[in-house]
């Protein structure tokens, strides 16, 4: 007796198979590229416009003459997709040797690499770089107003929003680059309100980053008693929970407590830094990052707290805001905001590695092909 095995139909998905090509220089102009190697072998999941950062030396670039001195030639090029991504380069990390660069990634592979190239050395060029075509929410506060498209102003008291009004003794301003929302001694005290502004979009209550760039500042000659500031605030109206990185003032009696960043994760605060305010001066930088049951905060670029067993009491992000501060009981106090940045988080995160110079040349691309 003859057996015939039963033939199977493959599916699309496995009759897939990728080939490496070259092609033309996507950029003839530019004199230099580098390939930049994406790694998320560390992670499973593919990743859908994912922020990746590319840090690169280009005071080394621009004193030798291969870039511009504002790194306004920048490119960055998804060979697979054949066309330039967007990218962001952070200010104030120009013309240094640790610039970061922020690019938007169409797809990164899970459990995989992939290949972008960065193009520089035209003298000719134009910056593109935007924030706000990278970052799922970006602002830097440029201007004399406030962008009234993404924000709101109001303040917060006894889970209740209440746009377009202020507690007594608050002033807000715009300039130089920042918002400040400042409120004096005379301000109503009573239930913590909380002046500020109100992010007008929605949120994700999981898998993402927040960065903000900020400072506090309160009167030194008057009594301070309590203080509080909300530098960033995740709230969940109808189930009342919340998630904040906070500046923390008090001083009462034998108690005496002054954090420029105070964590609070939901249930229970977290991190203090035991690291007074020091004024309008000191710019600190907070980033909290949540994924699943990850929960981690930076400040300054330093690791400060990280929980890997946290539960997320939030099931809507209904509110984000930012600013304060309340409880005024004696002296005035106030918060400046420099810049806020809304990022995709995953635990672990991408890592990118930048490889050598080489001229401006045929680039390698991953090309879909089936059978």
């Amino acid at each position: 007796m003859i057996t015939v095995a039963q033939s199977r139909l493959y599916t699309p998905e496995e009759r897939k198979y990728y080939v490496v090509v070259e092609r033309e220089n996507p950029l003839p102009d530019w004199d230099y590229m580098r390939e930049v190697t994406i790694d998320n072998t560390q992670n499973s999941n593919t990743l859908s416009d994912f922020q990746v950062q590319i840090t690169l030396d280009t005071a080394s670039l621009i004193s030798n003459g291969k870039m511009k001195s504002d790194c306004g030639d920048i490119r960055v090029y998804d060979p697979d997709k054949g066309s330039l991504l967007p990218y962001w380069v952070e200010s104030g990390t120009e013309n240094t040797s640790n610039t970061k660069i922020w690019v938007k990634v169409p797809s990164i592979p899970g459990g995989g690499k992939k290949t972008i190239y960065l193009f520089y050395g035209n003298p000719g060029a134009t910056s593109q770089s935007n924030g706000d075509d990278v970052f799922e929410f970006f602002d830097d506060f440029e201007g004399t107003s406030l962008d009234t498209n993404k924000w709101e102003e109001g303040y917060f008291r006894d889970w209740e929003w209440y746009p377009g009004q202020f507690p007594s003794g608050t002033s807000t301003v715009v300039e130089n680059s920042y918002y400040q929302v400042q409120r004096d001694s005379s301000g109503d005290s009573g239930a913590y309100p909380y002046p500020g502004i109100k992010y007008k979009g929605s949120l994700p209550r999981d898998n993402i980053a927040i960065y903000v760039k900020y400072a506090v500042n309160y009167d030194s000659s008057q009594p301070t008693y309590q203080k509080v500031i909300n530098v960033v605030w995740l709230v969940d109206f109808a189930n009342q929970k919340d998630v904040a990185l906070r500046a923390y003032k008090y001083t009462y009696k034998s108690s005496d407590y002054n954090d420029d960043l105070k964590v609070w994760n939901g249930s229970e605060y977290v991190y203090e830094s035991n690291i007074a305010w020091s004024g309008y001066d000191t710019w600190i930088t907070a980033e909290l990052r949540i994924s699943g049951n990850v929960f981690k905060v930076y400040r300054n670029g330093d690791l400060v707290y990280s929980s890997s067993s946290w539960t997320n009491p939030l099931q809507d992000v209904s509110l984000l805001s930012v600013g304060g501060p309340a409880d005024m009981s004696g002296g005035s106090a106030g918060f400046r905001i420099d810049k806020i940045i809304i990022r995709k988080y995953t635990d672990p995160e991408p890592t990118t590695s930048v490889g050598a110079e080489q001229p401006g040349g045929k680039i390698k691309a991953k090309v879909e092909r089936s059978w």
